[in-house]
């Protein structure tokens, strides 16, 4: 029925909603184009098993999206608001899109699995926290904004203590302000470089100017110990050249 209701409105490019669905599902070998149209889900889920097309239509409302294995979400020049989750194990097409994260019903949110987004937003009045999937890479072509408030930043950290990595690529510009960052490092363009870290806890590589973490050397060192033995070896072969003839030279 949800299926049903999704596809009459495409063809006429009406706005509907549907509160009383737990989850919109468009499931393996099935293919769903949005032809343009405006839908809002009312609150709930978006789950992508199948073959998605949104050309140039606007998803209102979300709670969360899922692209599972084998799942495509051709996003086109669409535009995605969403206030949860968001889990890429699947196919999505960047075009030129526009990926909202904003307020809603949920406290929190989370970023699963490695996705390039051409445009992503995460903008919060009130102090919300998103947690990135630990080693995950989510990857920014065009625009990405991170917008809190004074009173409230938005918080952005990794879901342990392993960092999760944004990449703002070569070209992309930014808009942040307000952000607090843990343990989530940037690995593409230095991100917030004239801001401070907003209330998060650090491990910030790449952010409010403390370097690129893709671009960071690890430098090598030598304990006080070793470099106390190092002395004592180079003094004791020192001594040893001294006292042999051989290992002398003869001043004429």
């Amino acid at each position: 029925m949800v299926q049903f209701l999704i596809r009459a409105a495409a063809c006429v490019g009406l706005w509907f909603c549907l509160p009383c669905f737990a989850q919109v599902s468009v499931p393996a070998g099935a293919a769903f184009n949005l032809a343009g149209a405006s839908v809002d889900l009312g609150g709930v889920a978006l789950h992508v098993s199948g073959a998605v097309q949104l050309g140039s239509g606007v998803l209102q409302d979300v709670s969360d999206v899922t692209i599972a294995s084998g799942g495509t979400l051709d996003a086109g020049s669409s535009t995605i608001s969403l206030f949860g989750n968001w889990s890429d194990s699947g196919i999505f097409v960047r075009g030129s899109s526009h990926v909202d994260f904003v307020d809603g019903a949920a406290a929190a949110g989370s970023i699963a699995g490695d996705t390039t987004f051409a445009n992503l937003s995460l903008v919060s009045a009130s102090g919300k926290s998103y947690a990135f999937a630990a080693g995950s890479t989510q990857h920014i072509a065009n625009v990405l904004t991170l917008q809190g408030t004074a009173s409230a930043g938005i918080q952005l950290r990794s879901s342990s203590s392993t960092p999760a990595y944004i990449d703002l690529q070569p070209g992309g510009t930014q808009n942040i302000q307000y952000v607090g960052v843990s343990h989530v490092h940037a690995t593409g363009q230095p991100l917030a470089p004239t801001e401070i870290n907003d209330g998060g806890s650090g491990d910030a590589l790449g952010w409010f100017g403390n370097g690129a973490a893709a671009n960071v050397a690890q430098t090598p060192t030598l304990s006080l110990t070793s470099i106390a033995l190092l002395l004592l070896g180079l003094f004791a072969l020192a001594r040893r050249a001294l006292r042999n003839p051989a290992l002398t030279r003869t001043l004429p």
